[in-house]
């Protein structure tokens, strides 16, 4: 899977992770930061899978941590 960068140049994911709600509740507040994120962010891909599991993918682990970071 190819994601066009605003640049044109195209690049996949090298690192994905799968990111779920601390409690089911959470659920609707995970969703809608994942979309802010994925339009704040041309390089970040954020995916829902068939079994519903959602998965970010980045660059790199650096990248990762910042998107998961609580600070």
């Amino acid at each position: 899977m190819l994601t066009t960068l605003y640049c044109g140049v195209q690049a996949a994911p090298i690192v994905r992770v799968a990111v779920e709600a601390a409690l089911p509740s959470e659920l609707p507040r995970l969703v809608e930061g994942l979309r802010l994120l994925n339009r704040a962010d041309p390089f970040l891909e954020v995916t829902l899978q068939d079994k519903g599991e959602y998965v970010l993918g980045a660059a790199g682990t650096v990248s990762v941590h910042a998107y998961m970071s609580s600070d």
